[in-house]
């Protein structure tokens, strides 16, 4: 194996195994957020208000929880702005969940036939601790370090494929 071909290998080498030592260390420097949208006179928005009262108790130190009141027909700044949020998510009906990773942008959302209170949680430890989940995860901001490692190999082997 000639020199040029030698180093390649180890540079991908060197970037599987670097890609699988600092996963868990951006995992654990996460901080997470749960967003509840909800309206007046809902009874299952009330029902999941428990689960999110629930939530917020366990995990006080580690999330931010942002309770947004979501109208038919948004009048004031606070509630055309709390409408456009809920909107930006994709949702139709309330109640509603987004779990945040803020660090990465990543998130997961919950429409109200979702919100059960162990998947919230699975869900909310995906985003603090890496935890693998069942859940939806939507990617919209980053496209994740698996993906540009994967890139970055392809590219090396085009590059190495050229070269030849």
């Amino acid at each position: 194996m000639n020199k040029s071909k030698y180093s390649l290998v180890i540079l991908f080498l060197t970037l599987i195994i670097f890609s699988l030592l600092i996963q868990p260390v951006i995992a654990e420097n996460n901080k997470a957020s749960l967003e509840f949208f909800h309206t007046t006179g809902c009874d299952i928005c009330d029902e999941k208000k428990i689960i999110v009262n629930k939530i917020q108790q366990q995990y006080q130190n580690d999330i931010t929880v942002k309770i947004y009141l979501v109208t038919d027909h948004p009048e004031t700044e606070l509630e055309i702005e709390n409408h456009s949020i809920w909107k930006n998510y994709g949702f139709d009906y309330v109640p509603a969940i987004v779990i945040k990773n803020i660090s990465s942008g990543n998130y997961t959302i919950f429409r109200y036939t979702e919100i059960e209170e162990q998947d919230v949680i699975d869900a909310i430890d995906a985003h603090l601790y890496g935890k693998p989940s069942e859940t939806k995860v939507i990617d919209e901001k980053t496209p994740g370090f698996e993906l540009i490692l994967a890139i970055l190999a392809i590219t090396i082997l085009l590059f190495y494929k050229k070269h030849k």
